[in-house]
């Protein structure tokens, strides 16, 4: 769970009063989608088209830092939300980027799981993790 605070906390600057964003940062430059199976071997061999996103202008940093966010995402889906559920389980991942920002989604079958209330039982503030 530190790990998963650690990786938030590193994107504090999301959490900053919001930028004017103009026409252009609201187009996509690519969307990329991904379906894998709930099989921790396929979320590590196949988990990020990084190819695709290296070929793209965006800083080596934030581009590790992409990739780390979504292993760990998917690997907390195998391992927590489909924890009992077939391998055949699709975990779908999708990532748009854009001129100044990156967006990441992933959807999983799992039951839901209150994050919030998680910090509140280990003793931690709530925490912003949506900037919309």
């Amino acid at each position: 769970m530190k790990r998963g605070i650690d990786v938030l906390n590193s994107f504090s600057f999301w959490f900053q009063k919001p930028r004017q964003c103009d026409r252009r940062s609201n187009q996509h430059l690519q969307k990329i989608s991904r379906q894998l199976n709930s099989d921790i071997n396929a979320v590590a061999q196949d988990w990020l088209p990084v190819e695709q996103l290296a070929a793209l202008p965006i800083p080596e940093a934030v581009l590790y830092q992409c990739q780390l966010v979504v292993s760990e995402a998917c690997t907390n889906a195998v391992h927590h939300a489909h924890k009992n559920l077939p391998r055949s389980t699709p975990i779908d991942l999708e990532i748009t980027v854009f001129n100044e920002r990156l967006e990441i989604k992933i959807w999983d079958w799992g039951e839901p799981f209150d994050f919030q209330a998680k910090l509140k039982k280990n003793g931690h503030k709530k925490v912003c993790i949506s900037r919309y």
